[in-house]
């Protein structure tokens, strides 16, 4: 990592119509790294971690220099089979060797995208196969999965509402059992009058989503087992489960605790 270079990116032309500016806007592209599954994510995040002010970068060498990213787009980070999030790209192009003030390592001269400042996490991560160098990607693509997987089947057109209303854990942070940076806890409408109360919770790092019964906190289903193998119980989770339910929740316009409103949040996804 080293201190950030910043370059200026030609601006939209401000002419644009509505259709066109959508247009553009419907076409953006990104481009998807990959991150070797022999590093650990939660190693990552304290790469992550130290760029997130904006006062350094981090860099990870490309064999090209693509020509349809430019600094200030978003570069996607895929790591052990799921796209995680993005950060904005400070700079990309040629570059002489360098040292990690991170990790110690090496770094020979040659193309490099460098990131900096906040990483933003995928609603739920995005299965992509690993590969070798870069991948250019639209970006209404990778949004379209992220949407599509949280909400499809919800019964409610309005997904604006829906994502302000669904998700339970979304002031949660540090000091929880669910952070927000970690975690996403959502109730939604499933259409049926068949299926009982119940959550899901996915952890947006490892890869797994689970569905749990609000009535008792007990474990229902699993949807993806992520990193954890087959079969796992998620009993730590389950236990994180209770204790949380017990607590007074943070969500706006609730009052209780976290069982309560998440029953609330399924009262109101479910009745017809």
């Amino acid at each position: 990592m080293k201190k950030r270079i910043l370059i200026p990116r030609v601006p939209l032309n401000e002419n644009l119509s509505e259709e066109e500016w959508n247009q553009r806007k419907s076409e953006r592209l990104g481009m998807c790294i990959t991150i070797p599954k022999t590093i650990k994510w939660s190693d990552y995040e304290k790469e992550l971690k130290a760029v997130e002010d904006g006062t350094q970068e981090m860099n990870y060498k490309i064999p090209t220099v693509p020509k349809d990213v430019h600094v200030g787009d978003r570069c996607y980070v895929c790591h052990d089979g799921y796209i995680k999030g993005w950060m904005k790209i400070s700079n990309i192009g040629k570059r002489s060797g360098f040292n990690c003030t991170t990790t110690g390592k090496e770094w020979n001269e040659g193309c490099y995208v460098s990131r900096t400042g906040k990483f933003h996490y995928l609603d739920r991560p995005v299965p992509m196969k690993g590969f070798m160098g870069y991948r250019i990607i639209k970006i209404s693509d990778i949004e379209g999965q992220v949407n599509e997987s949280v909400y499809l089947n919800t019964g409610n057109t309005d997904t604006s509402t829906l994502l302000e209303m669904a998700k339970l854990n979304i002031h949660e942070s540090y000091g929880s059992e669910f952070p927000y940076n970690a975690y996403r806890i959502w109730v939604q409408g499933e259409n049926s009058p068949h299926k009982p109360p119940h959550m899901h919770i996915a952890n947006t790092q490892e890869g797994w989503e689970i569905k749990v019964y609000i009535n008792t906190g007990e474990l229902w289903s699993v949807s993806r087992y992520g990193n954890r193998k087959e079969r796992d119980k998620f009993t730590d989770i389950i236990n994180k489960v209770k204790s949380w339910f017990k607590k007074p929740t943070s969500m706006p316009r609730r009052s209780g605790t976290n069982q309560e409103a998440a029953m609330d949040e399924w009262e109101a996804c479910n009745t017809p």
